[in-house]
C-alpha cells in the first residue's frame, strides 16, 4: 500500500516536471523571468530637486516697498519686513554706559520711509502757492481796470496826434498780446494745481519694484504745461513755425523718455534717461538764442521775457539734477524730492506767470513807448 503511494507521487511529480519544459497548460499560462535589461533611460521630472553644482541658483525678483510704517526695513533680497534695530556704540549690547543711537536698518534692508512720501505738506503747499496764481491771473484776465483805461484813452483819437495815434495802435497790440500770454499762464497754473491737489491728497503715484514712489501725476502736469510754456515764450520771438514745432516735440519726447525712465527699475533706466536729456539739448539751444531775438524784435517786451527766459533755463537744468538724485540713484529721500519738485514747479510757473501778466511789469513796458507816460 505504501509502495503504490510512492509510485504515484513520483508519476504526478514527473507530469509536472514535463509541463515546465514542453507546452504550457491550457488552463495556467507559464510564468517566466523576465531576461536582465540594462534600465530605461527616464525623462527628467521638472519638478525634481538638482544638486547645487548642476545649475545656478537664480533667485526671483523681490518687489519692495509694501512694508507698514512700524516695520519699515525691508530685505531686499527675501522681502521680510522687521522693525529698525537700535545700535550701540562698540558694540551690539548694551553695557550701561555706551550711547544708542537712531533705530536704523540692517545694511541689506531697505528704509521703505526714505524711498515713500510720509509727510504731504510740501504738496499742499505747492498746490496753494499754483491755485493761488491761478485765480488771480483768471480775475485779471478779464477784469483788469487796466484794459478800460486804456481803451478809453484809445478813442478819444480826434484829440490826438499822428504820432500818439500809433502811439495807441502799440498799445492796443501790446494789451492784445498781453490777454493772451495771462490767459496760456492760467492754464499752466491751473492744469500744475490740479496735479499737485491730487498728490497732496495721497494719488497720482505707482510703487516700483524698488521700493520708491513713482508720481505719475507730475509728468502728466510737464506733458501738458511745458508745451505751452514754451509756446508763450517762443510766440513774442522771431522763429518759424517749423522751429515751433520742433522744439515742442522735443519737449514731449523729452517728458515721455524721462517718464519711462522713471518707471524701469535698474541699470536700463539711464539709458531712457540719456535719450530725455539728448531731447532737451535743442531746446536748450533755442531758448538761449531767444533772449537775443527776443531782444531785437519786441523791444517792449524785452525785459519781461528775458527774465522769463532766463528763469525757464535755469529751472529746467535743474530738474534733470533732481532726478538723479532721486529716481535715479535714491540719494534724496521721497520727502526731500518732494520738496526739490515744489520749489522748481512754482518757479517755474508761478514766478514766470508773475513776470507775464503783473501789471507793474505791464505799466512798465507802457513807459518805454515814447509819449505814452501822459496817456497813462
Amino acid at each position: 500500500m505504501k509502495l503504490s503511494l510512492t509510485l504515484l507521487a513520483l508519476i504526478a511529480a514527473a507530469d509536472v516536471a514535463d509541463t515546465g519544459y514542453g507546452q504550457a497548460s491550457a488552463q495556467e499560462p507559464a510564468v517566466r523571468e523576465p531576461a536582465e535589461q540594462e534600465p530605461a533611460e527616464q525623462e527628467p521630472d521638472m519638478f525634481q530637486s538638482y544638486s547645487p553644482g548642476s545649475f545656478d541658483h537664480v533667485s526671483a525678483p523681490v518687489c519692495l516697498g509694501n512694508c507698514p510704517a512700524h516695520a519699515r526695513c525691508q530685505n531686499k533680497l527675501t522681502g521680510e519686513c522687521s522693525a529698525p534695530q537700535v545700535m550701540y556704540e562698540d558694540n551690539h549690547e548694551y553695557y550701561g554706559d555706551e550711547k544708542a543711537t537712531e533705530p536704523t536698518c540692517p545694511e541689506d534692508s531697505l528704509d521703505t520711509d526714505h524711498v515713500r512720501l510720509g509727510s504731504r505738506t510740501a504738496l499742499w503747499v505747492g498746490f496753494g502757492l499754483l491755485f493761488g496764481p491761478a485765480i488771480y491771473v483768471w480775475w485779471i484776465t478779464f477784469h483788469d481796470p487796466l484794459y478800460t483805461a486804456l481803451k478809453a484813452g484809445a478813442k478819444n483819437t480826434d484829440m490826438l496826434t499822428p504820432f500818439q495815434e500809433d502811439i495807441i495802435t502799440d498799445i492796443l497790440n501790446l494789451l492784445t498780446g498781453v490777454k493772451k500770454h495771462r490767459f496760456i499762464s492760467f492754464a499752466i497754473l491751473f492744469i500744475a494745481s490740479l496735479a499737485y491737489l491730487v498728490m497732496a491728497l495721497g494719488y497720482g503715484y505707482h510703487t516700483t519694484c524698488d521700493g520708491r514712489q513713482f508720481y505719475y501725476a507730475r509728468y502728466i502736469d510737464w506733458f501738458l504745461t511745458t508745451p505751452l510754456i514754451l509756446y508763450e515764450i517762443l510766440g513774442r520771438a522771431k522763429v518759424h513755425d517749423h522751429e515751433k514745432f520742433f522744439v515742442i516735440f522735443m519737449d514731449l519726447i523729452m517728458v515721455v523718455a524721462g517718464l519711462i525712465a522713471s518707471l524701469v527699475v535698474g541699470n536700463k533706466k539711464w539709458v531712457f534717461f540719456a535719450f530725455s536729456v539728448l531731447s532737451f539739448l535743442p531746446i536748450l539751444y533755442f531758448l538761449c538764442q531767444l533772449r537775443e531775438k527776443l531782444i531785437s524784435k519786441h523791444f517792449f517786451f524785452r525785459s519781461r521775457f528775458t527774465k522769463a527766459v532766463s528763469i525757464t533755463i535755469i529751472t529746467w537744468l535743474l530738474y534733470p539734477v533732481a532726478w538723479i538724485l532721486s529716481d535715479g540713484t535714491n540719494t534724496l529721500s521721497a520727502g526731500s524730492e518732494a520738496i526739490w519738485y515744489t520749489v522748481l514747479d512754482v518757479i517755474a510757473k508761478s514766478v514766470l506767470a508773475y513776470l507775464l501778466v503783473s501789471n507793474n511789469f505791464i505799466k512798465k513796458d507802457l513807459k518805454d513807448l515814447k509819449g505814452s507816460s501822459s496817456l497813462l
